[in-house]
């Protein structure tokens, strides 16, 4: 049965996507901007006041323009030509398809599969043949079962030497783990959004209603990392787990457990963010 794989959505997404998600980081660059000029005391009259919150208001649209600017680039440039990259798995071969050609590899045609990655991060397969090489990065969705698929057709035809079993079985884990993070990252990230917009704003209100605003710069850059450091943390917890679901004797792992995964981000993120919060308030009231 044949096998077709795809990079993953957001690869694959429509240029307004890619605008919405411009919107997204602009509203957040705007909500720290913000919060820096409001928590400066500096004493201003209502015409400076007027002027400030013009200048802001025109270079956060100037941003923006660079941004949409850049970004219609790099969709042009690059992102554009995942939409049409497909790999598909056949009885006989591999069959690699993207904007410009087709590319059919006899499974007979493998003269090395090489894997440059760095555990847990990233990295890519490099598919060399007879005349040439093709790369799938992590991005590609399922690729760990892509891995498990390719493997099992070179050992079906006694190939296992175009490999090095033990890249390979690192590889797999760091191609699953990849899978499942973005997985991840597709569920939750309004919610991680949500949460350090609030941890941004709520920095700004304490700041402001304290009057402190000797250390306002680095409390707000706190701010903004404090969640990030939650969603980074569940991810190294839940990174940890991969090892033991690993199938001893198989290139498989036992199935995820969303529940689990879902509990440890929501404990991270919240932990962190509350917590930079209380450490915050208490910081303010002592000083």
């Amino acid at each position: 049965m044949n096998q077709t794989f795809v990079y993953r959505k957001h690869l694959r997404a429509s240029f307004s996507s890619f605008i919405k998600a411009v919107l997204l980081l602009i509203l957040g660059i705007a909500i720290i901007a913000f919060g820096l000029l409001f928590t400066n005391q500096r004493e201003r009259t209502v015409e400076d006041t007027i002027a400030i919150v013009i200048v802001f208001v025109i270079v956060i649209l100037i941003v923006l323009i660079l941004m949409l600017l850049e970004v219609g680039i790099i969709y042009l440039i690059l992102l554009r030509r995942f939409r049409s990259i497909s790999v598909t798995l056949t009885d006989d071969g591999i069959v690699y398809n993207n904007s410009k050609k087709q590319i059919i590899i006899p499974y007979e045609d493998v003269q090395k599969l090489v894997f440059p990655s760095v555990k847990y991060t990233g990295g890519w397969i490099k598919i060399v043949y007879r005349g040439g090489n093709i790369r799938l990065t992590v991005v590609l969705e399922h690729i760990g079962d892509f891995i498990y698929e390719l493997k099992k057709k070179m050992d079906d035809r006694e190939m296992s030497h175009v490999y090095n079993e033990k890249k390979l079985i690192s590889f797999f884990k760091t191609a699953v783990f990849a899978d499942e993070s973005w997985a991840r990252i597709y569920h939750n990230y309004k919610l991680q959004l949500v949460i350090s917009y609030i941890c941004l704003i709520m920095t700004t209100v304490m700041i402001r209603g304290f009057n402190d605003s000797s250390n306002s710069k680095s409390f707000i850059y706190g701010a903004l990392l404090a969640p990030l450091l939650g969603y980074l943390i569940s991810e190294i917890i839940i990174g940890l787990k991969l090892k033991k679901r690993l199938i001893i004797g198989e290139l498989r792992v036992s199935p995820r457990v969303p529940e689990f995964e879902q509990k440890v981000f929501n404990i991270s993120i919240m932990v962190f963010s509350l917590g930079y919060l209380l450490l915050l308030f208490f910081w303010l009231i002592v000083q």
